[in-house]
């Protein structure tokens, strides 16, 4: 079947919504590349400008899309006439709304675990940017920090300190009333619903803080994924999406933590949670490098990661 013909399809079946949001996760659960569905997409959504459909593209196929693909994706979009529905600007202006962190590499996770041959239901990928600047199509329900354990202070450089300056966050507030405290268990805890706690727009629902010294923190760092787990004990199954989270490299910097065996801790602790018995649906789990000076080091790392879990 055609992808035409497939879209058409979802779109006759949506029994409630039929926006271009609802439309473009149909497309997703139906292992339909982004590239693929923006076109099919326009001609079912024909108003629809360049930053709502960048949004979209970039929402739904989260940990996927690159700069270049989202682009590409944008620019299969025509007119009934044939014509370029987006001129080069819209099409520039409409990516710089939508995403900010520079996508390095994503790992798919297997058919059948849930992933998908064409699609990717779920993923794993690696970026590099300021977590506290993503655009609101790149929002996930979890980000992950990390401090020493009990020191919430908000130090020079620290995304404690970040959160704090970007939406007016106290870290050490949140840690006296947790949605779930895990600290004894599973060295974390998470947060309220950050919307509680500030009036800016905050494009994560919930924080995770991890509380491990950087040496210690390798070995913890599993137990991440067993509080997700226990805090969501039945995520949506698939096709449905389930939580996006995205994750600081913890413990690193001045913490003390070995970056490449950071990366890796958190690498393989998402993806055999992801893998696990029919498999722990988590749509896009993304760690993101900071400095850039790591850069060249974890994307060949996380490469190396990826060709051995495939």
């Amino acid at each position: 079947m055609s992808t035409a013909a497939i879209v058409a399809r979802i779109a006759r079946n949506a029994t409630t919504d039929t926006n271009l949001l609802a439309i473009a996760e149909g497309c997703r659960a139906a292992n339909l590349t982004a590239l693929a569905c923006a076109p099919e997409l326009y001609l079912l959504f024909p108003t629809t400008s360049a930053s709502d459909m960048a949004a979209a593209l970039v929402r739904v196929w989260a940990c996927e899309l690159s700069l270049a693909n989202l682009t590409a994706a944008l620019a299969s979009c025509l007119q009934a006439n044939g014509n370029a529905a987006y001129t080069a600007a819209q099409s520039a202006t409409a990516t710089a709304a939508s995403m900010s962190l520079k996508y390095l590499d994503g790992a798919h996770v297997p058919t059948q675990y849930g992933g998908a041959p064409n699609g990717e239901l779920k993923m794993i990928g690696l970026s590099q940017g300021d977590l506290t600047a993503i655009r609101p199509a790149e929002a996930a329900r979890f980000l992950i920090i990390s401090c020493l354990p009990g020191d919430y202070s908000p130090s020079s450089q620290s995304l404690i300190a970040a959160v704090n300056n970007a939406y007016g966050i106290q870290v050490a507030t949140l840690a006296q009333n947790p949605a779930a405290d895990y600290r004894a268990t599973y060295h974390c805890w998470i947060s309220q619903n950050l919307s509680t706690y500030t009036t800016k727009k905050v494009p994560y629902q919930q924080l995770i803080c991890f509380e491990s010294t950087g040496a210690a923190a390798p070995s913890n760092i599993p137990g991440i994924f067993s509080a997700i787990k226990s805090y969501i004990p039945a995520p949506p199954p698939i096709p449905n999406t389930g939580p996006t989270i995205v994750s600081a490299l913890v413990s690193t910097g001045g913490a003390g933590g070995n970056p490449s065996a950071v990366l890796t801790a958190l690498f393989n602790g998402c993806w055999g949670l992801m893998t696990a018995g029919a498999g722990y649906n988590i749509t896009c789990f993304r760690v993101d490098i900071f400095p850039t000076s790591w850069e060249q080091q974890l994307t060949a790392l996380f490469e190396q990661l990826k060709q051995s879990h495939q």
